[in-house]
Order: structure tokens, then sequence, then C-alpha cells
């Protein structure tokens, strides 16, 4: 199979749980014999094309374009990132919001790579993603990991609505994270759930195994805090973007709460977005500072070292398609404790989980926890099995049927 895959994101150019899921089912795909050709938004046209597993660490690039001198700088650049900046793929905290290719170029594209089904992923591809089905005249598929009424906990962009909507339409299969995300499209779109596949998302132990850390001798430091000294405190972490949706405002009143009855503790933010300034003003004035510190984005190498060394990951989101920093953590034995609109629960029904809002109690059940160390023991062990039963390997099986069913349906109408 041959598979024109087209995301905004992919590790290690990435804000979120978009990129490092697009790269391990790339990943999967590729090491199942599948051929994948990845297109990112860039400024200077060109694909990734992926045969083999070496090709994906070394983002193997293809340019379209007849700029020799490009082409040869190109050949002589090994750093990855460097590489990326010279076609213009943003290596910037946000990056590109939507694809976007002249119709020339995408023409170019479907005559220079023979693929068969188009992976379009969110909707910062569809306009894009729908182009080539037009031109290719090959199966589309729409792989929605969010929705905009989730991650604006509202209305939203009423333009993204209109594209996510374009791409649900138009698309010849709709591949969701979770029933619950389906569920809204199905209610917000009214788009008949016979038309949406759901495949969960699943932990990749691969994209950390580069980073294993020889018995525990090396240490990462975050800003001025050595992990491997945390050991003495109970650590609690949130992993996820700083925006309304993921609820980093909740687990600092959870802190705080805690904080109030046992001081030996330790609460740990790892993630950027908008709320950053307003939850290190809210941290200050709390005085929180000596307890809660913001990490910032953190490279998979630090976030190994963070979940290594932690006991418990807080998901109040007032939405969560699925919980991917939630599913990664459980692979190192940490214990999540999720808001009850948390996809993950859909694969893990026993993880503990509360309203969003109720910090009272995800504070009184935490504080609870660390009194009874056996129960600590038993909920890390039962997260490494929970991860370990939903891995990528398993996963892929359900979007090759997917794939497999889709040309084999737009064979009867196109070849």
């Amino acid at each position: 199979m041959k598979v024109l895959m087209l995301s905004t994101e992919f590790y290690p150019i990435m804000t979120g749980g978009l990129g490092i899921v697009c790269y391990s089912i790339v990943r999967n795909l590729v090491q199942n014999g599948n051929e994948v050709y990845l297109l990112l938004p860039s400024r200077i046209p060109a694909y990734f094309s992926f045969r083999n597993t070496d090709d994906i660490r070394r983002m193997n690039l293809i340019l379209i374009t007849d700029d020799l001198k490009l082409r040869k700088e190109l050949d002589i650049g090994k750093d990855i990132y460097h590489r990326l900046a010279m076609i213009g793929v943003s290596t910037f905290e946000y990056g590109y919001p939507e694809m976007s290719f002249q119709k020339d170029v995408l023409e170019k594209i479907t005559r220079n790579i023979p693929f068969d089904l188009i992976h379009a992923n969110d909707w910062g591809t569809v306009r894009t993603g729908l182009k080539l089905r037009q031109i290719s005249y090959r199966p589309f598929l729409f792989h929605v990991h969010s929705t905009e009424f989730e991650r604006a906990c509202g209305y939203g962009n009423s333009d993204i609505h209109s594209l996510e909507y374009l791409g649900m339409k138009k698309a010849d299969c709709i591949v969701t994270v979770s029933n619950a995300t389906a569920d809204i499209i199905n209610k917000k779109y009214e788009i008949d759930k016979s038309r949406i596949k759901v495949v969960y998302n699943a932990y990749d132990p691969y994209t950390f195994s580069q980073y294993q850390l020889e018995d525990n001798k090396k240490h990462i430091s975050i800003r001025n805090i050595s992990i491997k000294k945390m050991k003495n405190k109970n650590t609690v972490i949130f992993v996820g973007r700083l925006v309304p949706q993921k609820g980093p405002h909740y687990f600092l009143e959870v802190a705080k709460k805690i904080i109030s009855i046992n001081r030996n503790f330790k609460f740990l933010i790892a993630g950027e977005g908008v709320l950053k300034y307003e939850l290190q003003k809210k941290i200050n004035n709390d005085r929180l500072d000596g307890f809660v510190t913001l990490n910032g984005f953190l490279s998979r190498e630090a976030l190994l070292s963070l979940y290594r060394n932690s006991q418990v990951l807080v998901l109040p989101s007032v939405y969560e398609p699925f919980g991917i920093a939630a599913l990664e953590a459980m692979g190192f034995g940490v214990i999540p404790v999720v808001s009850r609109s948390s996809g993950i629960l859909e694969i893990a029904k026993w993880l503990p989980s509360f309203n969003f809002w109720d910090v009272n109690l995800m504070a009184e059940f935490i504080l609870d926890l660390f009194k009874m160390r056996s129960k600590v023991a038993r909920l890390s062990s039962k997260s490494i099995r929970t991860a370990r039963r939903n891995t990528w390997d398993i996963r892929i099986k359900g979007i090759l049927k997917i794939y497999k069913n889709l040309t084999e349906y737009s064979n009867l109408f196109y070849d």
C-alpha cells in the first residue's frame, strides 16, 4: 500500500499530540511493508519519502523544484532542523495552522507519487487533501483527532468548523480517536455514524527508546530542577497544551488544595500555550512558586525522565478526545487522574476519573492515594499493563483494514 499522508505536525516538528500520533502511524505503516509519502506545510514545495524506518529517521526529503543550488545545499546539510528550515517547514512553537499548495504543485505530486489513498489529519489538511482527491481520483480518508467544538470548549472558529464539515462531507471515510468524538461529529456536524470508524490512539515505546537511560544513572535537568532529586517528593504532573480545553488552571487549583494540607509534593507542568503567562501569574499570586513549576514544551528525552520520576498525572480537560499523554505516562507506571470527558476511559475504564471542575475530590483522591503505597504500586502496575495492551503495532491493523476497504471500493470506479 502506498499512502500519501498529510499533516501539519510530525515528530520532531510538533506542538502537541498530533505530531507524535502521526509519526507513530507512519512508522508502523512502514514497518508493515507499506510506503508512505508525507506532506507538511512548507514554503518550498517538497515531500518526504519513507520506504523504510531509516528514511523516517533521516526525514528523506524530495524537492518539487528545479532549483539545483537548493538541491545541492540540502544534500550537504545533515541536520534535520536545518534542512527543514531551508524549505520553510516551521520549526517554531506554533507552526503553520493550515497546509496550502498551488494546484500545479499538487499536480506534480500526483504525477511523481503513485499513491493509493490520501490520509489527511485534522482540519489544516482538508483543502489540500480534497484538491489531491479531485486531481488523482484516489480515496480521501479524513482522520479527526479533535474537533473545533472540543478544542474551543464551545463553538469556536466558524472558518475551522466550515473546513471540518467540508472534510467530513466529502471524505470517503472518517476516522476518529474515540466514540466520544464520533458522537460529537454525529450530533454537531450531522454526519451519519456509519461513515465514522473509531481507531483509538496507542502507546509507542519506540519514540522513547532512543533516549532510554541506563540504570537511571543519567538525569535531565528541567529549568533549575533536577528531576532525579525529586524522588523524596510526591510528584504530580500535567502534560499538555496550556489552553482552556486542557484545564491547566484546574490543575493549579488541585495543587493549591493539596499543598495547603501536605507540603511534601512537587507539581510540574510540561507544555506551551496561550495561558502560560496567566498560569505563571497565578502561581506567583497564590505563593505556589516553590511547589509548582512551568517547564515549557519538553523534548522526548526530558519527557522520558519526567515520566520515570513521577507518580501521578492529572488530566483535568474540559474536553479530551483521547488523552495520548495519559497513555504515554502509563507506559512508565504513572497513574493518570482524568476528567470524565476523556476518551482514554473507553480503553481504560478503571482509571480514576472526576468532573473536570471538581478539584476538591481530585485533591482528596491524590492525598489518600499517597497514604496507601500498596495502592500506588498496584495502580502503577495496572497502568503499565494497560499501555502494553494498547500499542501501535496492534492498532495499525485496524487502519490497514480501513485502507484495504477504501482502495478496493475506489478501484471499482476509477481503475
